[in-house]
């Protein structure tokens, strides 16, 4: 609790202020008329750029804006701010060490206040992406550059320059290819080469090449990335090389100094990414020898205008950089003229995020934004024609249609026959390639032969032996008491819930295990169910849930299946307290239960354990259980619903928007990608490809499987490098050591021999298991599932993970088992504090809740006897006042109102005057219909200030009466007739259910006789209460009304209470009749009245509905909040 506290102070003094700053400074530049465009001007040597040349593009820019702006009629300015790095501390010479001279250069702007409409800026990956951070959803942000796949996705990012994630759908799109004339083999491997001295561009694009949970890695068998040029040389040579595909990022020129003089082969194929070159479309251009064997992916030219400056820098040499910073200029002022043709406000975050899914007016034509906020172009693929020596274009990819067009039909480049070879070296003429297909069809049709002939020959065996999964009702056997005993942590547990669960626990072998209920089968299994039931038995593995079998007992048919002590997934997700995220719900937790389930997952599809359904539908298969765990993945890392997304609740919606998502953008759950730190980002991106709309995209599990294993190992040594910082005293080790080597040594041995053990019979389970599966084939039944997040020190996964060389998130290499488990031990003792701590802050807040419903029910006095004691003794007390009063008419009114107006109206009544009551010493007694029933003098004694009291009281109620209006009737007053006497009085609680603390005597009576004899907007008072309030120093306005006869009391003479001395009341007139029956007949017209004022305005009577009143706000009773989780168990 404190630790959220800090974290909110912290984040309201350091972040709210600076928003208000940025908001401040966007209405002084971005405002009435006066528009700018703040410039990042970075000198580094990553593009080869003067900076000059950058800031008359963007002046260039400004004029093409003003002029489009000025024809549409929008008289505004719009200038730019060039922000240089020169008086920088932090001055960085290239893009990989920019990340903080961008942030001082938008600190030196928030200090200058040249924050404008629009962050251009900068070019560098590194720097882009923790300034986005910085203003994201506030500021939009163009950049010329920022290549990287860490900067996609940005919300309010735009870039100008082809990013990497679109060279990467070229690629694969490409490497797909199998149609074309001059390409009749799709391609699945390349190496990549990457040596880490390329350019900016270069760098960032073979970066994403070379990761691998990338789309580019996903789609390709084999990838392999060469570092260094000897390496290169080899595989241009042929020597034990798996592709003969290389992709590589640069010019010609650094092509040729990596290859030297090698001779390259002929069936290898360079792929020479050059995108920002225009030279090779130039006439004079003769493409080199050594370019043979090399395919340019490039942009092809642009013809811009020649009226401006920056045209004249242009034609003399292309620079993609100078005229990316223009077209963000252009585009700019094409949002800034679209809000303010529509009249919106731009200094919203609607502007920020308005930068994408556009085509607008760029410098040399029409320019289109993806709804990403990223560029889409056209990429020509480039190889050298033998007849010309001249570069040719082989085929053209459109990034926004994402669709490959083939130029030439017949390119006379130097491969065989006019195609480019197969990526896998060795592969023979075509016509072999046939006869291999045609011989492994035959071979395929066979095996399903025999296949079938077998399973028929084994299903029949199985049915003569009839050895069924059933299991007899009298090997299942119920727990013992001690066994079904749970400690629970919660306050409120249902009782009937855990009863219900412990009666599905029963023991079977000696192990314990769950019933499950069959509830569509009545225990007639067929043949079919019978056998598929006895491979379920057969599967066993550490991740898959173990079943034994079905038992019946009474009428009902169980399965028999292992018990997990931790529940389901859904269970300890929901459990914030048992699993809290900062301990045990951390990423080492996260990725072991992904990865179980992974394993569980592979050993199931590895040993043909395929569904039915499966197997009779060609549009279903294993991808489908990939998109389903990357669901699954969505919901553990989240730890929210399934499917959870902001923009829609409706699981009926959902469903229905995956399964019609054809065509359009794939519907799927929320991940934000933006908030997350590299470490975690793989993980992030390998659960969006298990989304992919198409499944061919998808990785099987054991691609799944190897990736998080990775992700894990690097996660690992990421923390022993940290660790390895603060290095432990030679002299403390020693100490350590000393401590466990006499410990040690006889448990290392005894671990070395049960896991020995334990290891071949594991082994020998798992060959037993996987012959069996190959044999015959298996179905996967529903009722199996994946286990997840063991503790047991054998499992395979944890081994796999806390083994030396693998290494923890929590710790190095040196930590030993035992350490392990202390290390464990104490994060379960600290968080069994912690939860002891909480539940009894919430046993106190509870109990003190329930005390003030009490207090709201009965006196004080009367609960606190009642918790001392168990009874509350009758008492009786000589003097008190009684105060009685009811609405007149209020039969007249119901008659004239529906029941839920009735009840609201009293509701707003006599809350009001339950605030009165509040501020006065006296004790509301009940409401009986439309009476209101108070006493002063009781449970405590005030000696003679209860008549001052229920006087002063009286007339609060009758000053605000004065004020009140009806809803439902507009116009009609409220009447009420007060009564008040005082006299001895007898008080005591009633009952044993519902108890009510009542009041008896004649007291009472009079009390309420007092309030029936009275009249309409009066306060009617005995004898007696005026003599108390004459023997007390207040002086109280009153006046006599005479005699009146009092039923059971006869004839006495009783009084009006018109006011106090020295205080002002705004009581109101009564209304001025003579007798009974005109008062009758005025109030009658009153509401008539009242009812064609209703009708008139058209206000509707109150629908009879308890919902209508609940959604209005609060409830009116005191409300018991539910826990979240309904049980906790340890």
């Amino acid at each position: 609790m404190k630790t959220s506290l800090l974290a909110l102070a912290v984040w309201l003094l350091l972040f709210q202020p600076g928003r208000t700053f940025w908001t401040s400074q966007l209405r002084k530049n971005c405002y009435n008329g006066n528009y700018h465009i703040s410039v990042l001007m970075m000198n580094n040597s990553a593009y080869n750029e003067p900076l000059e040349n950058l800031e008359k593009a963007v002046n260039d820019g400004l004029v093409i804006v003003r002029e489009r702006l000025s024809e549409a009629g929008l008289n505004v300015t719009v200038n730019a701010t060039f922000m240089y790095s020169d008086g920088l501390i932090h001055k960085s010479g290239d893009c990989r060490s920019s990340t903080c001279e961008g942030l001082d250069l938008l600190r030196e702007i928030t200090r200058e206040h040249n924050m404008g409409c629009v962050l251009m800026g900068p070019s560098c990956t590194y720097s882009t992406f923790q300034m986005y951070l910085d203003t994201q959803l506030s500021y939009p942000m163009i950049s010329a550059g920022s290549f990287g796949l860490s900067c996609d996705y940005k919300e309010t990012l735009t870039r100008v320059l082809p990013p990497a994630r679109k060279l990467m759908y070229f690629l694969v799109d490409f490497w797909k290819v199998n149609d074309a004339p001059f390409k009749t083999f799709s391609w699945n491997s390349s190496y990549v080469y990457k040596n880490g001295s390329e350019p900016e561009d270069c760098f960032w694009y073979l970066n994403a090449l070379e990761a691998s949970v990338s789309y580019f890695s996903e789609m390709l068998s084999f990838k392999d990335v060469l570092r260094r040029s000897e390496q290169f040389q080899e595989i241009l040579i042929g020597r034990n090389r798996k592709s003969n595909v290389i992709v590589m990022c640069g010019t010609p020129e650094s092509f040729y100094s990596v290859k030297a003089d090698i001779k390259v082969a002929e069936d290898t194929v360079v792929i020479l990414v050059d995108l920002f070159s225009n030279h090779y479309f130039e006439n004079d251009t003769v493409a080199p020898e050594y370019m043979d064997n090399v395919l340019v992916l490039t942009l092809p030219p642009q013809n811009p205008p020649s009226n401006t400056s920056f045209s004249r820098q242009f034609s003399q040499g292309r620079n993609d950089f100078s005229l990316a910073y223009l077209e963000g200029t252009l585009l700019f002022g094409h949002m800034l003229k679209i809000f303010l043709e529509n009249k919106e406000n731009i200094t919203t975050t609607k502007f920020a995020r308005a930068f994408r899914n556009l085509t607008f007016q760029g410098f040399s034509g029409p320019v289109t934004l993806d709804d990403s906020g990223d560029i889409d172009n056209i990429m020509c693929l480039l190889y050298v024609s033998l007849d010309t020596r001249k570069y040719e274009i082989l085929m053209k990819y459109d990034t926004h249609e994402n669709k490959t067009i083939p130029v030439v039909t017949n390119p006379n480049f130097i491969w065989k026959d006019h195609r480019l070879p197969n990526d896998v070296p060795g592969l023979g003429p075509q016509i072999l390639m046939i006869a291999v297909f045609t011989l492994a069809g035959i071979v395929v049709l066979l095996l399903l032969i025999a296949l079938l002939v077998l399973r028929k020959y084994r299903r029949d065996n199985e049915l003569r032996q009839k050895k069924w999964s059933h299991i007899p009702s009298e090997n299942i056997f119920p727990l013992e008491t001690n066994e079904t005993s749970q400690i629970s942590l919660k306050i409120d547990d249902d009782k009937r819930r855990d009863t219900i669960q412990r009666l599905r626990q029963c023991k079977y072998d000696k192990k314990k295990v769950i019933l499950k209920d069959l509830k569509h089968s009545d225990g007639n299994f067929t043949e079919k169910q019978k056998i598929e039931l006895n491979k379920l038995l057969q599967s066993d593995y550490y991740n898959l849930t173990k079943f034994y079998g079905t038992v019946k007992l009474d009428t009902r048919i169980f399965g028999v299946i292992e018990y997990c002590e931790r529940g389901s997934l859904r269970e300890v997700l929901n459990d914030t307290i048992s699993y809290p995220d900062g301990t045990f719900m951390d990423w080492e937790f996260k990725i072991s239960v992904l990865y179980d389930i992974a394993k569980g997952m592979s050993y199931l599809h590895s040993n043909l354990w395929t569904a039915p359904e499966h197997l009779r539908q060609a549009n279903i298969s294993q991808k489908g259980d990939v998109y389903s765990f990357g669901i699954i993945a969505q919901e553990i890392i989240l730890r929210k619903e399934t499917f959870y997304t902001l923009s829609c609740r409706d699981q009926n919606e959902k469903i229905f928007r995956v399964e019609n998502s054809e065509g359009i953008k794939p519907f799927r759950p929320d991940l934000f990608l933006e908030t997350v730190d590299e470490k975690e980002l793989e993980v992030y991106l390998l659960v969006k490809n298990c989304w992919e709309e198409d499944p061919e995209k998808r990785p099987d599990f054991k691609k799944i499987e190897s990736t998080l294993a990775k992700i894990f190992g690097a996660s690992s040594r990421t923390g022993s490098k940290a660790t390895q910082r603060n290095p432990v005293s030679k002299d403390q080790e020693k100490e350590k050591r000393k401590e466990k080597e006499e410990t040690e040594e006889e448990e290392e041995e005894e671990e070395e021999k049960e896991e020995k053990e334990e290891e071949e019979e594991e082994e020998e389970e798992e060959e037993e298991g996987e012959g069996e599966g190959e044999e015959e084939e298996d179905t996967y039944c529903s009722c199996r599932g994946p286990k997840f997040g063991s503790d047991n020190p054998h499992h395979e996964a944890y081994n796999e993970f806390n083994s030396p060389s693998k290494g923890l998130f929590h710790d190095q290499k040196n930590e030993s088992y035992m350490d392990t488990l202390i290390r464990r031990l104490q994060l379960y003792s600290r968080n069994l504090e912690h939860l002891v701590e909480e539940r009894t802050q919430l046993y106190k807040a509870e109990r003190d809740r329930a005390d003030r419903l009490n207090f709201m029910l009965l006196p004080r006095l009367v609960v606190k006897s009642l918790k001392e004691k168990g009874i509350v003794e009758p008492e009786l007390y000589e003097e008190v006042t009684i105060y009685f009063s009811d609405i007149v008419g209020f039969t007249t009114i119901c008659k004239y109102s529906t029941p839920m107006e009735v009840v609201d109206m009293l509701n707003d009544l006599y809350k009001s005057f339950d605030q009165i009551v509040d501020h006065h010493d006296v004790y509301k007694v009940e409401t009986i219909g439309d009476a209101y029933v108070v006493a002063s003098g009781l449970p405590m004694r005030n000696g003679n200030r209860h008549a001052v009291d229920i006087s002063k009281m009286a007339l609060d109620i009758l000053s605000f009466i004065g004020t009140f209006e009806l809803e439902h009737l507009p116009g009609l007053p409220v009447w009420i007739r007060i009564g008040v006497h005082s006299g001895p009085c007898a008080a005591g609680v009633v009952g044993i259910k519902m108890p009510r603390y009542c009041l008896f005597g004649d007291t009472v009576n009079t009390a309420s006789r007092m309030e029936s004899t009275g009249l309409p907007l009066r306060i009617h008072m005995s004898s007696s209460t005026i003599a108390i309030l004459k023997r007390t120093d207040c002086q109280f306005l009153y006046e006599v009304r005479g005699e009146t006869y009092l039923k059971g009391r006869g004839t006495e003479t009783t009084y009006w209470l018109t006011g106090m001395k020295d205080q002002e009341y705004n009581l109101p007139t009564p209304p001025t009749v003579e007798n009974q029956q005109r008062l009758q007949a005025e109030f009658s017209d009153m509401i008539v009245s009242s009812l064609q004022k209703r009708e008139a305005s058209g206000v509707k009577s109150r629908r009879p509905t308890r919902v209508a009143s609940y959604k209005k706000g609060s409830l009116e009773y005191l409300q018991l909040n539910n826990s979240d989780h309904e049980n906790t168990y340890f």
